[in-house]
């Protein structure tokens, strides 16, 4: 009898011009003139008595259910795999194109916006790129092929989400990944409740947002962590400072001696990474490009092309307005960093 892999060599090189070449009794009957010499009826069989989930009435049911373990039809899933494939390529091909007019007017004083932008256009052109090759016919053969051994009955084939693949979260130029940093110990609901308090109501939303660091003991759990990391540890004594400054409500001072610190923080995850040469790279943006080349992170993109809008005016001396918000939101970048990538590359679960 065929084996498994013999199947999938005969369904994933089945040749065919249009989907309307893709009807299952014509797939049947070329597989079984494939294997002239098996006796699929004694096998049929014998199947039946064996299953009490799944019998089948005839020889062409049986290679249909059992061998090629299909719960759906293939033609009209190939033909919804190809219609989402040119949507797909459709919708990435106006992203790149809105993308690319966008860049040509953003003004030379935005330079990190005009960067930000590039880094999305890049990653939304690798998916377009991608959506056009997942068109070819064989491809998505193989995908309607996975769709339909949807799992109901048969349990030996391998189930593949092609559409997973499209979701990156960086190809999102309006995610909100200081949502996850600054509340990323709590529950989602109670992130969400909070978060919709930020264009509402500014105050009470400052007020849950500190209450969060304080019942998630936030600043302790840094401290611990930079007092016990051997390559934080040196700065545990300005780290205290800090958050003296911090909890005596003293923002501005709290901030200009914090920001600084978030590249040194970065420099030190780039060592644990391997990455020997960081210090000859000028700008956080520049850092971080290697940092997230050799191992992707959430945040990279506020980190390389937000923040440093905060970072630059503060490290070159110039007096900002600082809001307790901005505190809040430091305390939470410092605890990202230590606990979700220093930490957690050290000590990996």
């Amino acid at each position: 009898m065929p084996t498994l892999k013999d199947v999938c060599d005969f369904l994933y090189s089945y040749k065919f011009e249009t989907s309307r070449d893709l009807d299952i009794s014509k797939i049947v009957k070329s597989f079984l003139e494939a294997f002239p010499d098996c006796d699929f009826q004694t096998e049929m069989e014998k199947w039946n008595q064996c299953q009490d989930f799944l019998t089948v009435k005839s020889v062409s049911e049986y290679v249909e259910k059992v061998c090629f373990g299909f719960n759906d039809p293939i033609r009209q899933m190939y033909e919804k795999c190809e219609k989402e494939a040119k949507d797909r390529i459709k919708h990435y091909k106006q992203i790149v194109s809105d993308l690319n007019q966008r860049i040509q007017v953003v003004p030379a004083s935005q330079k990190y916006y005009k960067q930000k932008l590039i880094y999305f256009k890049d990653i939304n052109t690798k998916l377009y790129e991608m959506a056009k090759e997942d068109r070819k016919k064989e491809k998505l053969l193989g995908t309607a092929i996975s769709i339909c051994r949807n799992n109901k009955n048969h349990y030996f084939w391998p189930i593949i989400d092609e559409s997973r693949k499209y979701y990156d979260y960086r190809q999102y130029e309006d995610f909100d990944i200081r949502k996850v940093i600054n509340f990323g110990e709590m529950p989602i609901p109670e992130t969400e409740k909070l978060m919709k308090l930020k264009n509402v109501d500014i105050g009470k939303y400052a007020e849950g947002f500190i209450q969060y660091i304080r019942e998630y003991h936030i600043i302790e759990n840094t401290m611990e962590i930079i007092k016990k990391s051997p390559e934080l540890n040196n700065r545990f004594s300005l780290f205290e400072t800090a958050y003296e400054l911090f909890n005596s409500s003293k923002f501005d001072a709290f901030v200009y001696l914090i920001v600084p610190q978030i590249e040194g923080l970065f420099v030190e995850y780039s060592k644990q990474l391997e990455i020997t040469d960081i210090e000859n790279y000028f700008s956080i943006t520049e850092k971080l490009q290697k940092v997230n080349e050799k191992q992707s992170f959430w945040g990279y993109v506020y980190y390389s092309f937000d923040f440093p809008e905060k970072r630059n005016p503060i490290a070159h001396g110039s007096i900002v307005p600082i809001s307790e918000i901005d505190a809040y939101e430091l305390v939470c970048d410092v605890y990202y960093i230590v606990h979700h990538l220093i930490c957690e590359k050290t000590n990996p679960k």
